[in-house]
């Protein structure tokens, strides 16, 4: 069974992964760069699909 995380769970740093503030997870989920679900007037995430999002974001750097 999957566990969902709240905005305020999401904004305070789950596990291993970075806090993320509610604007940012506002506007990731406007523009359609997060996965996420409602419920009531909550939105639930999963580990998975924060971490799909960060990996998705990666920047590599130039090398001389």
């Amino acid at each position: 069974m999957k566990k969902y995380y709240t905005t305020e769970e999401v904004e305070k740093g789950i596990e291993d992964l970075p806090a993320i503030s509610k604007t940012t997870l506002r506007t990731l989920r406007q523009f359609r760069k997060l996965k996420y679900t409602k419920l009531g007037n909550q939105c639930l995430y999963t580990k998975e699909w924060i971490e799909e999002y960060l990996n998705s974001n990666i920047v590599e750097a130039k090398t001389a």
